[in-house]
């Protein structure tokens, strides 16, 4: 998410790496926003989809089957994104969008 630093973006990447039978996957435009932060999805609508989608296709061209965030908002612009181009592309996608607290408590099932 936008408001967490490197430092601890860092600390959970290694978190997440060291947990068996999870391979921790970085994607190409990860650091850029995914369109719904402050009130910039109300006021500028068309342009914050594009960058929802945007992030959505770059995780996965990445190959990723989760994607992970600890921002409510962003998590609703992924669902919205994986959501827009399954309907867009009349296809299914194999990519969840979860909250990271969310994947580490059901980390079993997968």
């Amino acid at each position: 998410p936008c408001h967490m630093d490197s430092n601890t973006y860092n600390d959970i990447k290694e978190i997440l790496k060291s947990i068996e039978n999870i391979e921790f996957v970085d994607f190409n435009g990860q650091e850029d926003c995914c369109g719904f932060g402050g009130d910039f999805f109300t006021r500028h609508g068309n342009t914050a989809i594009k960058l929802s989608e945007q992030k959505v296709q770059n995780i996965l061209n990445s190959g990723a089957c989760v994607v992970l965030t600890s921002c409510p908002a962003c998590l609703l612009s992924l669902k919205f994104g994986i959501n827009a181009i399954k309907f867009k592309q009349k296809r299914k996608i194999d990519l969840k969008a979860l909250d990271l607290a969310e994947f580490l408590s059901v980390l079993q099932t997968f």
